[in-house]
């Protein structure tokens, strides 16, 4: 009966979060289940449930409808109990979460939050020169060798720092042609080297390992994804099927807070040196324009018959 009780509740939780992710993919774009798979309340509730079920499952071994009261196992029955008890309240929980996450304030808070995330690593920005600006008088190389991709997807990170480490190894230079949320295809051209010895496989399989390429793009190393992300719920609003103002302008209110802090940041160059300030790697870079650029360039056509978003 307790096992029978907990299962539907399971299935209760599960039918819940299945609609409220075909809800909130609907409205606000598919890119936002990510943010609820990922979301530990969610998996802490959904684990204490099969945990409670797993558990009660296996009690029925040893605790039989036949059984002498002076042979039940009392321990375990309680704490099969307690365990039933967690569920409910975590169920009620659960329900709490799931009424709150589909409101479109909480939906772009959390999607604001992972550019927040995103622009509290990046360094404060320095008075005086620029790292790009005191490596400018360095002579690049010639005669590059290139790097042809071994896989398809987008690019969700590169790591910047083994790359470096290779390259002052190897006393190489390495131009790498492509930056974290792009596309790329089997065979595309990823990076070009020039090295001392001439072409080396091996520098070419690190080069490639360090550039880490996925089945989607992900926020890290990309400002521009949590942007377009927002964008995306802000075309959605706007559109007439939805037509929701007020969504488009907590979006908007969202972009500003998070650009105030971004132009106080320094976004990274694109140029490495080792420690003898010899530049190593160089890669394509987006400018605090380019950012500006992602956020407000598509948005620009859908508010404009949108007065009160326009003003704001």
């Amino acid at each position: 009966m307790l096992v029978s009780a907990m299962i539907t509740m399971a299935s209760l939780v599960f039918s819940i979060t299945v609609v409220a992710l075909s809800v909130a993919a609907s409205q606000f774009g598919s890119r936002l289940v990510r943010s609820y798979v990922k979301d530990t309340r969610s998996k802490a509730t959904l684990g204490v449930f099969a945990m409670t079920i797993l558990y009660c499952l296996l009690g029925l071994r040893v605790v039989g409808s036949d059984m002498p009261a002076e042979r039940v196992p009392h321990l375990m029955v309680s704490v099969g109990l307690v365990l039933s008890v967690v569920c409910v309240f975590a169920m009620l929980l659960f329900l709490h979460m799931i009424a709150q996450a589909i409101v479109a304030d909480e939906v772009v808070r959390r999607v604001a939050q992972e550019l927040e995330d995103g622009i509290a690593e990046l360094p404060l920005a320095q008075a005086g020169l620029s790292p790009q600006e005191r490596l400018e008088s360095l002579e690049l190389p010639a005669t590059p060798l290139p790097v042809f991709s071994a896989s398809e997807g987008y690019i969700e990170a590169i790591r910047y720092g083994r790359l470096l480490q290779h390259a002052q190894a190897e006393d190489a230079y390495v131009d790498l042609r492509v930056m974290a949320g792009v596309f790329v295809a089997r065979g595309d051209l990823i990076a070009t080297y020039a090295r001392a010895g001439g072409a080396n496989v091996g520098f070419e399989e690190s080069c490639r390992a360090a550039v880490l390429i996925g089945p989607e793009r992900t926020p890290v190393q990309d400002l521009a994804y949590s942007i377009r992300h927002l964008q995306d719920i802000c075309l959605r609003s706007l559109s007439a099927a939805i037509n929701d103002n007020n969504t488009a302008l907590v979006v908007i209110d969202r972009l500003r807070g998070a650009f105030t802090r971004l132009l106080r940041r320094e976004l990274p160059n694109g140029r490495y040196a080792d420690e003898q300030g010899v530049l190593r790697v160089v890669g394509p870079r987006y400018s605090h324009a380019d950012h500006l650029h992602h956020a407000l360039h598509a948005m620009r056509r859908s508010t404009a018959a949108q007065p009160v978003v326009v003003l704001r």
